[in-house]
């Protein structure tokens, strides 16, 4: 007969999909898309077992947002360790992914500024939002020492949101690096 997997370990499985699955939703879909219900369905587990382990909504998404922004902070410090490799007319795209990652296609943005406006406005992810804040700054700062560029990187951040959000809007159809290298004078 063969030894059943202890229950503890069965129960780390079981959030450990959990969390997968509303991290996968929050990526494609959107924060508001993640739902005990939808997270069960695309785990393939019961919706009890998401009530169980994540009592409530906010508790589910604020943990798909750390697993996200975490990997985002890898995808971030990947990037600044080929800073080496690089030169200055890369700084726009490594900007770029410094601040919105390396899928810049318009579905992916509008989710990725989208997700972040919205847990923007919730004080239950206050300080989520600020680590992710913290975080891309710093990240960005190193980008700029790195090529000595005398911008301020919370002001850079800014412009790439804006410019993002311009893009969003206008389908696609801006140059997103063009009006960034104008803006940075670069």
């Amino acid at each position: 007969m063969e030894n059943r997997q202890p229950r503890l370990e069965r129960a780390e499985e079981a959030v450990q999909s959990i969390i997968a699955a509303a991290t996968s939703e929050l990526l494609e879909e959107g924060l508001d898309s993640v739902t005990h219900r939808r997270i069960a369905e695309r785990a393939n587990a019961n919706l009890r077992s998401t009530t169980y382990y994540f009592k409530s909504v906010k508790a589910l998404r604020r943990e798909a947002l750390k697993v996200a922004f975490g990997i985002a902070k890898r995808s971030r410090e990947a990037e600044l360790a080929n800073l080496a490799s690089k030169t200055r007319t890369d700084l726009v795209d490594i900007l770029l992914v410094l601040t919105y990652g390396p899928d810049l296609s318009l579905k992916k943005l509008a989710v990725t500024q989208q997700n972040v406006l919205m847990a923007s406005l919730d004080p239950e992810y206050t300080d989520v939002m600020q680590q992710l804040q913290i975080d891309v700054e710093d990240s960005v700062t190193k980008l700029f020492e790195h090529f000595k560029l005398q911008v301020s990187p919370h002001q850079a951040i800014a412009l790439v949101d804006g410019r993002i959000f311009e893009f969003i809007l206008s389908g696609g159809k801006t140059d997103i690096r063009e009006r960034l290298r104008d803006d940075l004078g670069i």
